[in-house]
């Protein structure tokens, strides 16, 4: 190591399992999901109480999950909960030979991932020393005899374009409107989408949206939208990055800007 620099993709470098997912972990916006077009993609169905989830991955949490045949899952009758790939590292990989790991012929058994129906979800962070978390591909309830899934639709969009809103609503963002956000500032990829709608009779529009981009590190930024009168006006944004929310201003509420409304934001 030269000094305090060091790194991992180079030559005669030893790569921890953690350190690798973390590489992988931010390559993937920090997202965790099924890898859509891998195989059949942990697609899942029902009969009775039986789950079957096909063959497929996941990247959770930078690490990647491998369903390498169809399997199935019998469910608990009168209950609730969740079938789950689970990452469980207090368990332990281990070698069913005496080959070397870097032979070609080494393999082994890897105790510390298991799909699983559990009652509920242990939400940890194995990037920041948990040792447990659990990846929901659906929920259930059940009968005696028959099963509910419901799939989790979120946890199966690998799209890194169009992410999730981090935020939704109907606001004029006057000095009391607050938004505090689901994701840190300092944890966005380049910035926010404001995604604006008229406003008229009571009633946000569907239609006729202006978009505007908020860059992380905005302090006071003023966006230039279309509202329901058909007039381009300012609407003011301030960013609070101690609270991790944007606010509202007192020139958002003239005549004029009581036509135009916040409805999303999104991370970009």
């Amino acid at each position: 190591m030269a000094g305090n620099v060091d790194g991992y993709q180079f030559d005669n470098i030893k790569i921890s399992a953690e350190n690798d997912a973390k590489m992988y972990h931010a390559l993937a916006r920090k997202r965790s999901y099924v890898i859509s077009g891998y195989e059949q993609g942990l697609e899942l169905s029902s009969s009775g109480l039986d789950v079957r989830v096909a063959s497929g991955s996941a990247i959770i949490q930078g690490r990647m999950v491998y369903v390498k045949e169809a399997q199935s899952i019998t469910l608990p009758a009168n209950s609730s909960g969740y079938v789950c790939l689970t990452i469980d590292l207090n368990e332990s990989v281990i070698p069913t030979d005496d080959f070397p790991a870097d032979s070609e012929n080494y393999s082994w058994t890897n105790n510390q991932v298991r799909l699983e129906a559990v009652n509920h979800l242990i939400n940890g962070n194995t990037l920041a020393g948990d040792r447990v978390v659990t990846f929901p591909l659906c929920s259930y309830t059940t009968s005696g005899t028959t099963a509910i899934i419901t799939k989790n639709t979120t946890n199966y969009n690998d799209s890194l374009i169009e992410s999730l809103p981090l935020w939704t609503g109907i606001l004029t963002m006057n000095t009391s409107h607050i938004i505090r956000l689901s994701k840190k500032f300092e944890d966005l990829n380049s910035g926010l989408l404001l995604i604006w709608a008229p406003y008229a009779n009571g009633s946000a529009w569907n239609y006729d949206f202006t978009t505007q981009f908020l860059p992380k590190r905005a302090g006071l930024h003023v966006s230039q939208i279309l509202n329901s009168s058909s007039n381009w006006i300012n609407k003011r944004i301030q960013v609070d990055y101690s609270s991790n929310s944007i606010r509202g201003h007192g020139g958002n509420v003239s005549s004029e800007g009581l036509k135009a409304v916040l409805r999303e934001i999104r991370e970009v």
